[in-house]
């Protein structure tokens, strides 16, 4: 019940525009990294006594330019050029201990409490109500009391609420910790301790379950990767120009990395990178295209109404499961962002990290791994709504059929700590439709992939919710089939189809049952920025 004020359309505003950001950010950055990452690796394989430098528009080396082709590079044993320029490795502090390398539990209990305080703020002074007894933040020894003493409950607030604030919340308190210092698994702890915190003290409302499942396992999926995402867009080597954009894109992306890094002042120091800041594998695509659906299809027939979209979608890929270290926490994860043209803008938002795994075989032709992964779910189009949190045990595998050519498949269950699905008979005053309950489900997914594309991909997934909210007379199960295909025209380049549908089987003991199926078709074009 984190956003239940005016505020919350501004809110959304700036959420949908922060995601947009982000991914144009993401996108653009990851090609200018590839170039930069490529170029470094050729020079210092060239003269390891030469280091190669980035020229921009502001930095003091494109005085080098000219058109008797001089080298890019500076040769740090040059007297003459020692006394004009300095070079790069005699700036950079080799001994500099990072801010992160320690703990620093009192900035992040400080930072910790920043973060609660300003929704708190905006809706007890900052927001004019109607009534000034729907002011949850009207908090007092007696709501304190009361939320201790009555215990949980479920709450009625929306689904973009519920499935994307406090999810993006609880990152907020994961990385109080994890960019203090902390590790995967005590930055865990900083997400529950804050979503507990603000159940039971930061609003006058009884303290609701769901709110702390969302916002402590989805924000610690969400927070972990956009702490991994920051630290990789930023540079500690940079200069100029490029330091001040990769400062910026990481601060926006991590907002209490980018004041970590103020404060300590390594928004501008220039010391070593660490030896994981990132993967030496990842993948970032975008595509666009048309969305085509039926809205509210029951029984036999298929939907009245026809929708036809735009969809603008963003994918990250981070590391290769048969490559990394998969016993360490989101050594490998993967980022899914799409927009739509319609209503709801955004339309799909995922993320999942390998918590743990083991090889169960490992030859030159085939792999098996089984790997546990943390996942995080929001579906919200015309057709299908489904928030989900869940530990997802998995068998992977790889077999390769050719030099570039592999077949991947992946079994998983589904373990849904807190599902959501419609509810077709009620609507809460605050304006949740939906239920919520714990789950099982089956993920089945098989691809034939040719270098970074998916010729052929089919995915199928099974859930079944047994809802614990108001009213509890209600069980679904919902499916998501979908076969799609790619067509490379160039190496970073293609077209490609989607052909599928959405179904949802609810069972009500108290009104008659309903069966609702949505087919939807997609046709977009495809390209790979870094890889």
């Amino acid at each position: 019940m984190i956003i239940n004020f005016t505020f919350k359309h501004l809110y959304r505003t700036c959420s949908y525009s922060y995601l947009i950001l982000i991914s144009l950010m993401l996108t653009s950055l990851s090609w200018s990294q590839t170039r930069n990452d490529n170029a470094v690796e050729k020079q210092s394989q060239k003269n390891s006594n030469q280091i190669f430098l980035s020229l921009s528009s502001t930095n003091k080396y494109s005085e080098l330019k000219s058109n008797s082709g001089i080298s890019l590079a500076i040769d740090p044993n040059n007297p003459a050029l020692k006394e004009k320029y300095f070079t790069l490795t005699d700036s950079i502090d080799v001994d500099y201990e990072t801010w992160e390398s320690k703990k620093h539990f009192w900035i992040a209990a400080s930072e910790l409490a920043i973060v609660q305080f300003i929704p708190f703020a905006m809706a007890k002074w900052g927001t004019t109500w109607d009534d000034p007894a729907d002011n949850w933040a009207n908090v007092s020894l007696e709501s304190w009391w009361r939320n201790i003493s009555y215990g949980w409950e479920y709450d009625g607030d929306a689904f973009l609420t519920n499935y994307f604030a406090h999810p993006y919340h609880g990152n907020l308190y994961f990385n109080v910790g994890r960019t203090n210092g902390y590790n995967f698994w005590e930055s865990s702890a900083w997400a529950a301790t804050g979503s507990m915190l603000w159940e039971y003290f930061g609003e006058t409302f009884r303290p609701a379950i769901n709110d702390w499942v969302n916002t402590t396992i989805n924000g610690i999926t969400l927070g972990e990767v956009l702490y991994r995402l920051s630290a990789m867009l930023t540079d500690n080597t940079a200069t100029g120009t490029n330091r001040v954009l990769r400062e910026i894109g990481g601060a926006l992306l991590n907002p209490l990395r980018g004041f970590n890094r103020l404060i300590s002042g390594e928004t501008g120091k220039l010391f070593p990178n660490p030896e994981d800041r990132k993967s030496k594998e990842y993948l970032v695509t975008v595509n666009a295209g048309i969305r085509s659906l039926d809205k509210d299809g029951e029984g036999d027939n298929f939907a009245k109404e026809h929708i036809e979209e735009g969809l603008f979608v963003f994918d990250m890929f981070y590391g290769n499961l048969f490559n990394e270290n998969i016993k360490k926490p989101f050594s490998t994860f993967q980022l899914s962002l799409a927009l739509s043209s319609g209503s709801p803008s955004l339309t799909r938002l995922q993320a999942y990290g390998n918590l743990f795994g083991r090889y169960l075989m490992n030859r030159k032709n085939m792999q098996h791994l089984l790997v546990a992964t943390l996942d995080y779910n929001y579906f919200n189009n015309p057709g299908f709504i489904y928030g989900g949190t869940s530990v997802v045990p998995r068998l992977v595998s790889r077999f390769l059929i050719g030099e570039s050519t592999r077949i991947i498949t992946n079994v998983g269950i589904d373990l849904i700590a807190m599902g959501a699905t419609p509810n077709d008979y009620f609507t809460d005053p605050e304006g949740r439709n939906y239920d919520f309950g714990p789950g099982i489900g089956i993920i089945l997914r098989a691809s034939i992939q040719n270098n970074i594309w998916d010729l052929v991909e089919i995915v199928y997934t099974s859930k079944w919710i047994y809802t614990q909210s108001e009213p509890a007379s209600s069980r679904h199960n919902i499916h998501l089939l979908m076969i799609s295909g790619q067509l490379p025209i160039r190496k970073y380049f293609a077209i490609g189809i989607g052909i599928g549908a959405y179904w949802r089987n609810s069972y009500y003991e108290d009104f008659p049952d309903v069966f609702r199926k949505n087919p939807v078709f997609r046709i977009f074009f495809k390209t790979a920025l870094h890889y």
